[in-house]
C-alpha cells in the first residue's frame, strides 16, 4: 500500500533538524536553568556538525540507542524519547546538551499530581515533601537518607502515571530506591516496596 501524503508529511517532518526556535524551547522545557542565545547556538552548530557528518552522526546514534536507559527518569526520555531506537535530530540535540559538559542540567521526570506534601499512614507514620526541582525530604526511615526524586514509567505508551515507579537517590547511591505505584488520585499515593519479606504497601495522604 502506498503511503498517503499525510504520512510522507508526517515522516518528513519527524525528521527535520529543529530550528533555534525550537531548540530553545525544548532546552527551557527539559533542561534546569537560564536559557540564553549563546547555548541554542551552540547547540544549534553541535547539531549542524554532527548531522552534517556521517561518522559522527553514526557514532552519536549508536551511543544514544546503547545507553539511553541510563537517563530514565529525567523529563526528555519519559515524555519524548522512551524507545532506544536511532534518535531523530530532535532527540539528538537534546542528548547531545545531556552528554555535553557546559550545558545545562536535564530536567527530573517530577510530575504534578505527586508534588507535594505528603502523610504517610502505612506501613508506619511519617512525612513526605516532594518538590517540583526534584528535591525532597521525608522522615520514612527507609527513605530519609535521599535528597532527589523522580518518575520512571515502565511502560512508554500510557500516561497513567501509576504505571510507574518513584525513585529516590542521593548522592551516594549508586542505584535508586524505588517504590512501584499502584494508585495516584489528588489525594492519595498507594504504592508497594520490595523486601526481603515480600512487598510492603504504603500509603500516603495529601496534606
Amino acid at each position: 500500500m502506498e503511503p498517503t501524503d499525510e504520512q510522507i508529511a508526517k515522516a518528513v517532518e519527524k525528521y527535520r533538524p529543529p530550528t533555534t526556535t525550537e531548540i530553545k524551547a525544548l532546552l527551557g522545557r527539559f533542561f534546569v536553568g537560564a536559557i540564553d542565545d549563546t547555548i541554542v547556538s551552540r547547540l544549534d552548530q553541535q547539531l549542524a556538525d554532527v548531522l552534517a557528518d556521517k561518522h559522527a552522526r553514526v557514532a552519536t546514534s549508536s551511543a544514544f540507542e546503547a545507553n539511553g536507559r541510563h537517563y530514565f527518569g529525567q523529563a526528555w526520555k519519559e515524555l519524548l524519547s522512551y524507545h532506544d531506537n536511532a534518535p531523530t535530530p530532535t532527540e539528538l540535540a537534546i542528548w547531545l546538551a545531556v552528554v555535553t559538559p557546559g550545558y545545562p542540567k536535564p530536567r527530573p521526570y517530577c510530575p504534578e499530581p505527586i508534588v507535594g506534601t505528603w502523610a504517610q499512614v502505612a506501613p508506619t507514620a511519617a512525612t513526605w515533601q516532594l518538590r517540583a526541582d526534584g528535591a525532597m525530604t521525608t522522615t520514612a526511615p527507609s527513605f530519609e537518607a535521599r535528597t532527589r526524586w523522580c518518575l520512571h514509567r515502565l511502560n512508554g505508551e500510557t500516561t497513567d502515571l501509576a504505571k510507574g515507579n518513584l525513585w529516590f537517590t542521593s548522592d551516594s547511591l549508586v542505584l535508586p530506591d524505588t517504590l512501584s505505584l499502584r494508585e495516584i488520585t489528588p489525594t492519595t499515593i498507594r504504592a508497594v516496596r520490595n523486601g526481603l519479606d515480600g512487598p510492603i504497601p504504603y500509603r500516603l495522604e495529601r496534606q
